[in-house]
């Protein structure tokens, strides 16, 4: 199976590099939008952080006045049709569950949920007339023209074995970083070789700022009243961690830093639709093993069936993403032509 997913890693990679050729020589056209575009996106596969970052990004120029519209694909929806949130006015299976949990965070700000994002991003500018365009998972969408090219990298696994999907975790090749006109590195606090990747990245790309980066807990909420919750509530309780993401982790480290003790871990696909049988279980699991409660993430929240009677309560955590190294020099560049 190995040596199978490494022979495939050749034709993706070449597909990947001819592709990329295509669009530098002008035979496949870029789009333009009249905004500033932020791309947020990354090289690899799973949970480096894209989300937290695009609600970061969207929330401080926002709180500047700035009119700020988010572009995303909607992984994991059941629908193709073009969604326009503002508000809380989609179920999650048609709009997918990260575009539903930003939607629910970011309540005045639109998301445009769509595979093409070039139409999907001249309808914004019609409707909207926003200053900024932040394009989620862009640096793969080469249609679209941006004005920053920012990339995520997890400073715990940042380009794993340094092959391609299937043969690892990579979406391109390395030298997709070029393209890169700033680096976010993240969970700098839970890297052992962090120097190293910085090194390398400073070195092979001077052209690009390198901002580091730590996930901290930032809100607690009781799922099924809405309720919010201390985080010092979790302090030195046995609890049950659920998730259905691409890094859990990151998330279980997360319940660990404000106190929690992990009595056990539910761990499932990125994306899992919820059964409620399944959210059952897991409350019987907890109270099983003597947890005093079952904590989930904010985009798994999403994800659940609506519970109305559950032996144990069900919170979920919410995680921001915070500069701490770099956060001037980050608004700065993304701020720069104001």
């Amino acid at each position: 199976m190995r040596c199978l997913c490494a022979l495939l890693t050749v034709p993706v990679s070449a597909a990947v590099l001819i592709r990329r050729h295509l669009y530098r020589v002008g035979l496949i056209p870029v789009h333009s939008l009249r905004a500033r575009v932020i791309s947020i996106g990354n090289i690899s596969m799973g949970g480096t952080g894209k989300t937290p970052a695009v609600l970061m990004v969207a929330k401080h120029l926002a709180a500047r006045g700035e009119r700020v519209v988010i572009l995303t694909r909607g992984y994991g929806r059941t629908t193709s049709q073009r969604r326009i949130l503002v508000g809380d006015q989609y179920h999650w299976k048609e709009v997918g569950d990260e575009a539903r949990m930003l939607s629910r965070l970011l309540p005045t700000i639109p998301i445009v949920v769509g595979k093409n994002r070039v139409s999907g991003g001249r309808l914004a500018v019609e409707k909207f007339r926003p200053r900024f365009v932040i394009l989620d998972d862009g640096l793969q969408y080469l249609r679209l023209a941006r004005d920053v090219e920012m990339v995520i990298i997890d400073a715990t696994y940042p380009f794993g074995n340094g092959r391609l999907f299937p043969g690892g975790i990579l979406r391109e090749n390395i030298s997709a970083l070029r393209r890169a006109h700033m680096f976010f590195v993240t969970k700098v606090d839970q890297a052992e070789n962090v120097g190293d990747l910085l090194a390398f990245l400073q070195r092979t790309y001077p052209h690009a700022p390198v901002v580091q980066g730590t996930y901290q807990p930032s809100s607690l909420r009781d799922v099924r009243s809405h309720d919010q919750v201390s985080l010092k509530f979790l302090r030195g309780k046995p609890v049950v961690a659920m998730s259905g993401i691409g890094n859990h982790i990151s998330f279980e480290r997360s319940l660990e830093q404000i106190g929690a003790r992990l009595a056990e871990r539910v761990r499932l696909p990125d994306h899992h639709p919820y059964r409620r049988e399944e959210v059952l279980a897991t409350a019987r699991l907890a109270l099983k093993v003597g947890a005093q409660c079952v904590v989930t993430t904010q985009k798994d929240e999403v994800r659940l069936p609506d519970m109305e009677k559950l032996a144990i309560p069900l919170l979920s955590l919410g995680i921001q993403l915070q500069a701490v190294s770099g956060e001037e020099q980050l608004w700065d560049f993304l701020e720069r032509g104001l």
